[in-house]
């Protein structure tokens, strides 16, 4: 009888929370003389280390059938398994590959499963494949060589950036002789309804476009007849060689204008001009030796640091990576004497307190990226080879010196924080000032808004969901106890990272402030469905109830688990829009609902945060004795 061999790390053989992983040595051998085993199981370890990897064809059984690799920090696809020429079915989900190319022949694989990946590229072939699972990926189109898996009977793909439903006759053909294809049309970006009629037709639950080409292009035939005759080809021809012509003739006219001007403006420009990034200082050589701690260093972390009062703190409105809008005010930091006010031009290197928080960059190794926004991305790193972290950067394409800034400022503000309920920073790193990284604890069960939106979690307020709420407002009351309080100005669902022991933590201080001594405040701030009446009205004059207000939006979205007012319909039953929403909330006549279920205390409390008056709102920290009081009521009945 076959005899399944399981080697898992945490407390379970399914693969349930990404990333977190179990260090594992294999001994010289663990079950490759067990002919009998054909079903291993390895989820939840760490087999980034290749090392660790190539050991697997020594240390399992060469009849080997099923192998299970999920959650392992895989980053691309282990063609070792080709040793394994029995292998039919290979569980690879929740990993990090990015592509699966051309590998060694597996022609006995017939279940592959890529579920939770990053994959873009699907070029392998395997002759005998039966079902693939590529839900939850990245690809825009469905890959080309899955048309020539002629054994293929199951194809899974939703959760995709899949564009447009337009396939060749062949291609809908291969789709519709398939016995399972999960897919639909919600899964594209593109809508059917700019085919032709004529050319639609029904795949499964998918409606698809016939075109000969599928890019998406559904081009009238009777208008293409019509470019084909020789008199049109002359036409594009003569234009085509007119505009070279002249493209020829422009560019040498730049050319000479560039130069000349370069020539002239030589000295003016290098006397305007930065010879670093921010503005003149020199940067060091990449292999200077770290100034900064180790997270595993005695005494790393320190104790709470209250931060200094004084004039007023802003952080750019666009670095916030959910707001649409872009403009900035003056930033003002009284926070260092050797910060970006300093005399001379400003420089990482030159800045003590970034400098105390430096990490080593070298041991950072990458695993894949976790999240991104408009302006920064999310990283999943491994520190020193063991410890998980997420790294928090800009987005190559959006590095300015205005944001850089900005994500300097953050970072120096986060560091003194010390509290349970707020995601704590590590440290930082760069080797050139335009790649800085801050590197926070890892949070392995993601966002709030994941969880409420997973069907899986509780639809009623669990002991464990009253506590998360808990959770937050304890951040919360943290900030507001500095001298000055420290406005979070952006408290929603995304910002709040739930740890592998499901405990709520506060993140994303991007747009916080400390409130100044003459009780002005940046407008603007903040992600819509969340701001405060006083902020949406263009205020400069509101204060930390505004976290309040947005905890009350927060809590409604933990009661209905949908996002603030997507009930909310117009008098034609039409979704209303943002600025429509907003204009409401500020005027007062609109505010997030709560379900009938909602405990009555938990919803009178929630009411009273979401109070048009910034005076009628609690303080957080009452907020937090009501809410602990509900759960001690509660917690028997729950």
């Amino acid at each position: 009888m076959d005899t399944p061999g399981i080697l898992v790390g945490g407390t379970s053989t399914n693969a349930s929370v990404k990333s977190k992983v179990a260090k594992v040595a294999f001994g010289l051998d663990v079950i490759s003389s067990q002919t009998n085993v054909t079903n291993v199981v390895l989820n939840n370890l760490d087999l980034s280390n290749a090392a660790t990897l190539q050991q697997l064809p020594t240390v399992l059984p060469s009849t080997l059938q099923k192998l299970s690799l999920a959650n392992t920090l895989l980053s691309a696809f282990p063609t070792l398994v080709a040793n394994f020429t029995n292998l039919q079915n290979l569980d690879l989900n929740m990993n990090y590959i990015t592509e699966v190319v051309a590998t060694a022949a597996l022609n006995s694989l017939t279940h592959l499963s890529f579920q939770d990946n990053l994959l873009t590229d699907f070029r392998a072939v395997f002759p005998n494949l039966v079902s693939l699972d590529l839900t939850d990926n990245h690809f825009t189109d469905i890959p080309a060589s899955i048309f020539i898996h002629d054994s293929l009977k199951e194809l899974r793909m939703k959760g995709n950036q899949l564009t447009s439903p337009w396939f060749t006759q062949d291609q809908v053909d291969f789709l519709t002789e398939l016995p399972t294809l999960d897919l639909e049309n919600s899964d594209f970006t593109k809508s059917i309804d700019s085919c032709r009629e004529i050319n639609q037709v029904k795949v499964h639950s998918l409606t698809v476009c016939i075109s000969d080409n599928a890019n998406g292009d559904d081009t009238d035939s009777e208008n293409s007849n019509t470019t084909g005759s020789p008199s049109s080809i002359l036409v594009i021809v003569g234009a085509v060689v007119g505009g070279v012509l002249v493209l020829v003739g422009v560019v040498f006219a730049g050319v000479w204008i560039y130069r000349r001007r370069s020539k002239e403006s030589k000295d003016r420009h290098s006397k305007m001009m930065p010879e670093s990034y921010f503005g003149g200082g020199v940067s060091p050589p990449l292999a200077r030796s770290p100034a900064g701690f180790s997270p595993a260093d005695k005494g790393y972390r320190g104790g709470r640091r209250t931060p200094v009062s004084g004039g007023p703190r802003c952080v750019p409105f666009d670095y916030d990576e959910e707001s649409n809008c872009s403009h900035c005010s003056p930033r003002i930091s009284t926070r260092s004497t050797h910060s970006t006010q300093s005399t001379g031009a400003y420089s990482l290197w030159n800045d003590e307190e970034l400098l105390s928080l430096q990490v080593r960059y070298e041991d950072i190794e990458d695993i894949g990226t976790i999240g991104s926004g408009a302006f920064g991305v999310v990283w999943l790193v491994k520190y020193r080879g063991s410890q998980l972290l997420a790294s928090k950067r800009l987005r190559s394409d959006q590095i300015t010196k205005q944001r850089t800034q900005a994500f300097v400022e953050e970072i120096k503000m986060v560091q003194p924080f010390d509290h349970p309920n707020i995601v704590r920073l590590v440290g930082c790193a760069w080797t050139i000032e335009s790649d800085l990284q801050a590197l926070f604890e890892y949070m392995e069960n993601g966002d709030l808004r994941d969880y409420l939106v997973d069907l899986k979690s509780p639809r009623h307020w669990s002991q464990e969901l009253l506590q998360l709420a808990a959770d937050i407002i304890e951040a919360i009351v943290y900030v507001h106890s500095f001298t000055p309080p420290l406005v979070h100005r952006d408290l929603k669902s995304r910002n709040v990272l739930l740890s592998s022991e499901m405990k709520a933590k506060v993140t994303d201080f991007g747009a916080s402030r400390y409130k100044s001594a003459d009780e002005t405040m940046t407008t603007a701030v903040g992600t819509g469905r969340w701001l405060a009446p006083e902020v949406i009205s263009g205020s400069s004059t509101y204060d930390q109830s505004v976290d309040v207000f947005s905890f009350g939006v927060v809590l409604s979205e933990m009661d209905t688990h949908t996002i603030p007012y997507d009930d909310v319909r117009s008098a034609n039953g039409n979704r209303l829009n943002d600025i429509a929403i907003l204009q409401l909330v500020a005027t007062g006549q609109l505010r997030p609902t709560f379900t009938a279920s909602c405990p009555p205390e938990l919803r009178m409390l929630a009411q009273r945060c979401l109070a048009q008056d910034p005076s009628d709102r609690p303080p957080a920290h009452v907020v937090a004795y009501e809410l602990r009081v509900i759960q001690r009521s509660h917690y028997t009945l729950l």
